[in-house]
């Protein structure tokens, strides 16, 4: 059982300035949360609300956290029986209706911690749940910004297979520019955020080569009064975000699945990759710690077992980290994900 709780909010520093939403951003803000059980062992969680995706604070989340704690966990036994990633973990805690809301930052700070005592404390349980514990490498999309030195391309870019460019952000001839100035075999994932007219993303539909485009992740700022227009024109697949609250599956070309597991929890996001064994799930990091990103992988890992994808976990690299390694791993080694590390600005 677990008997104190610690809080330490930290703000990374981002190598250069981060649009994140419509502001920019010098730093990452996130809390560490850490649940500590009887005999001292520490568990850490991570809230790490991402702007423009979650509407709440990292101190609101937090102060779920801790009302949470006090009311249901702290110095009560564990219900490691119990745990299933098809239900919130935080439900075996909860025998009030009252805390059936909690945040999806509070969601995930604590189901990464108490699947990090499972599989700890009791990985019989633990295996299970992901069916088995064998290597499978994770593949990321490499995450691109317009780079103002346009140098040694070949160097930056030859090993990518695919990658991902944020649009929207700078004058439409500049981006299309960039784009097409990219190695020809690279599969492109055009992100928008909501942020292009439907005359905006006309025109740089007609100026890329359409073959290239894997996907665009939610182009337009209306995309219900324009998508369908755009989809007819020159069918490229969508890519929607899970954590969006509307009805996604009505829109044509929808093929691929953006999951953010921070915005969401981990069991969602779990229950998400069961749920829709015909969409292509791309599990997607929010410029989370590697702390965090552990558990991202551990999603990873279980969209890859039923369907192979390129997930969207490339993100650690803008963050200025002391302690970064050039490979992160997960389950003793068993789960590995490979990521550039380049330690230069952008």
């Amino acid at each position: 059982m677990f008997s104190k709780i610690e809080y330490q909010s930290v703000d990374i520093p981002f190598l250069a300035p981060m649009q994140l939403g419509h502001k920019i951003y010098n730093t990452r803000a996130i809390t560490y949360i850490t649940l500590i059980d009887q005999k001292g062992n520490r568990y850490l969680g991570e809230v790490a609300p991402l702007p423009g995706f979650n509407h709440e604070s990292k101190e609101e989340a937090a102060a779920e956290i801790g009302e949470f704690f006090s009311a249901r966990i702290k110095n009560r036994p564990i219900p490691l029986e119990q745990f299933s990633l098809t239900t919130k973990l935080c439900n075996f805690f909860a025998t009030s209706s009252s805390f059936s809301t909690l945040s999806p930052s509070a969601y995930f700070a604590l189901e990464s911690i108490f699947l990090d005592y499972l599989y700890k404390n009791a990985p019989q349980t633990f295996f299970p749940l992901i069916n088995g514990q064998e290597a499978i490498v994770i593949e990321s999309a490499r995450l691109l910004t317009l780079a103002k030195d346009q140098k040694n391309r070949e160097d930056l870019y030859g090993q990518t297979t695919t990658a991902k460019i944020k649009i929207g952000r700078l004058p439409l001839a500049q981006e299309i520019s960039y784009i097409n100035s990219l190695p020809p075999h690279i599969k492109l994932r055009l992100d928008g955020n909501n942020l292009l007219s439907a005359n905006d993303l006309v025109v740089l539909l007609s100026s890329i080569e359409s073959t290239r485009i894997e996907f665009l992740e939610e182009p337009l700022a209306n995309m219900e009064r324009d998508w369908e227009k755009i989809y007819a024109r020159y069918q490229v697949p969508l890519a929607c975000e899970a954590s969006l609250q509307r009805e996604i599956s009505l829109f044509s070309g929808f093929n691929f699945l953006i999951v953010k597991p921070t915005a969401m929890g981990i069991c969602e996001a779990a229950k998400l990759i069961n749920l829709h064994p015909s969409k292509k799930i791309i599990i997607s990091s929010a410029f989370v710690s590697p702390h965090a990103m552990r558990w991202h992988l551990f999603l990873a890992y279980l969209q890859n077992k039923l369907a192979k994808q390129v997930h969207g976990l490339d993100t650690l690299r803008y963050l200025k980290l002391s302690n970064a390694t050039e490979e992160i791993s997960f389950l003793e080694g068993k789960l590995r994900s490979e990521f550039c590390r380049t330690r230069k600005p952008f």
